[in-house]
């Protein structure tokens, strides 16, 4: 039997299974030649749009328009998704209106309702934020939304290293530093330019990690401690991304 033809597929609930099904489109789930079959199957998308940008990572595809008013930049968006719903339909693939969203960047305060925007004979609905592969953007492109996304699992993992003091502290250090902090600062070379008050958050919870693995007395000041610890604020993350 043929690894991609004649395979068949049947969905189980309860320790209950339908009757099974031939599969006419896909690849299993799973495999290793899956993502890239897909890649050279939507592959051409970009060429067969001619309004607005479109980038594509995987299964994610951004599309993008600039504009010198909400209006045009609506219409031009409404263009593009129209040619994407055209390639999708010929491509037989589905793409769900609920599962899209659309933001409008604007520095200044906006005025709606704004126009309906279309996917088929689907709205697509306009948030204040979306999250972009694993990171939080906001329409104002502050990152408070990401930042704050971020801060409640940093305090839950420093909070961990206290219950994890019976290590010596080269352990916690290198813990903290190979572990803990490559997955607060994923992506920060894009949302690391946010308002000092949003980095200063999370350089709180940074000097209180200084605290917990030096062993350091709870009354000096977060910048003391930093500097007892021979540690850099977290802001240098941003600014040397290396020393991540």
């Amino acid at each position: 039997m043929s690894y991609l033809s004649n395979r068949r597929q049947f969905t189980e609930v309860n320790n209950c299974r339908s009757s099974t099904d031939f599969v006419h489109y896909g690849v299993p789930q799973g495999s290793l030649i899956g993502p890239r079959l897909y890649t050279m199957y939507v592959n051409d998308l970009p060429g067969h749009i001619d309004s607005g940008d479109l980038y594509m990572y995987a299964d994610n595809t951004t599309v993008y328009c600039i504009g010198p008013n909400v209006d045009q930049v609506i219409s031009s968006l409404n263009k593009t998704m129209k040619q994407v719903f055209t390639w999708s339909v010929k491509n037989q693939l589905t793409i769900h209106p609920i599962k899209t969203e659309a933001m409008i960047l604007k520095k200044s305060t906006f005025i709606g309702p704004p126009p309906p925007l279309y996917f088929g004979t689907g709205l697509i609905n306009l948030v204040d934020y979306t999250t972009c592969l694993g990171v939080k953007i906001d329409n104002r492109l502050s990152w408070s939304v990401h930042i704050d996304s971020v801060k409640k699992p940093f305090k839950q993992k420093v909070g961990a290293l206290k219950r994890m003091r019976i290590l010596p502290k080269q352990s916690l250090e290198e813990l903290y530093f190979k572990s803990i902090i490559p997955s607060i600062t994923y992506s920060i070379s894009i949302w690391g330019n946010c308002y000092p008050s949003a980095m200063n958050s999370l350089n709180l919870i940074h000097a209180r990690a200084s605290h917990i693995i030096n062993n350091l007395q709870p009354s000096l000041a977060d910048d003391i401690c930093l500097i007892k610890s021979n540690w850099l604020p977290f802001s240098y993350f941003y600014k040397s991304p290396f020393l991540c």
